[in-house]
């Protein structure tokens, strides 16, 4: 996540093996940016955003899944904290 010189929050992120850029937004109020959990599990979310990685900005669900319980504490806190 990248705060902007206006004090937003940007979270980009990128395909493990190839470094493309798979999302691209600026994290916003809810209900927009919601993060929930994936399928019950403890260490995927999902949210939706308008996510601009192709080109034009455009209305998406997308998630993340992380190495463990750990990590997705600490990635949940920092999503809240943005």
């Amino acid at each position: 996540m990248l705060r902007t010189s206006d004090n937003k929050i940007r979270f980009i992120q990128r395909q493990e093996k190839t470094l493309k850029v798979t999302s691209n937004f600026f994290i916003q109020e809810l209900p927009l940016c919601e993060l929930k959990p994936m399928n019950g599990k403890d260490n995927a979310f999902l949210w939706g955003c308008v996510d601009a990685s192709d080109g034009a900005p455009n209305p998406e669900k997308l998630g993340i899944r992380v190495k463990d319980a750990e990590e997705a504490k600490e990635f949940k806190t920092a999503w809240e904290a943005a």
